[in-house]
């Protein structure tokens, strides 16, 4: 993030990756660091949003201004155990451990290797949080006290 105006950045060059990652009781979460709010700053360049769907991403836009955020306490029911520190640190570690960092997320779509990588959005049955980010333009949820459990589906 750059605080606006900067007329010296073309945006056009820059490309904004974000990664997600999936907890099964949860919900679907976004790299934290990506979404931090600073003062006047805005988002430069082209976002794009990475998934377990290694046959595609979620280009949201140039210059989007979009916010995903990484944890929502609302309607969802806590472990006893969880804690924001575990999540963000312990958490993210197993989740590198797994094979979700953003290195083999775009190794994985460069070996699906089918090209131009399709930019639309999830496929259906991917998990989301909204609408923009699936192929569909539909992400539902699974139940009502849990929006964060919400997949792509179709039209």
């Amino acid at each position: 993030s750059i605080a606006a105006p900067c007329p010296l950045i073309n945006s056009n060059k820059w490309f904004r990756f974000v990664n997600t990652w999936n907890e099964r009781r949860l919900g679907m979460f976004y790299d934290a660091v990506v979404f931090t709010p600073g003062g006047r700053t805005r988002f430069w360049g082209h976002m794009i949003l990475l998934s377990d769907d290694e046959t595609g991403v979620a280009y949201i836009g140039l210059d989007s201004q979009e916010m995903f955020r990484p944890i929502n306490f609302d309607n969802i029911e806590q472990p006893d155990s969880f804690s924001l520190v575990n999540l963000l640190f312990g958490g993210m570690e197993a989740h590198l451990d797994k094979g979700i960092n953003y290195h083999k997320r775009i190794n994985k779509i460069v070996d699906y290797g089918k090209f131009p990588v399709r930019s639309t959005g999830y496929s259906n049955g991917y998990p989301c949080t909204k609408d923009i980010e699936c192929e569909s333009k539909r992400c539902v949820g699974l139940f009502k006290r849990a929006q964060r459990l919400k997949r792509c589906t179709p039209e």
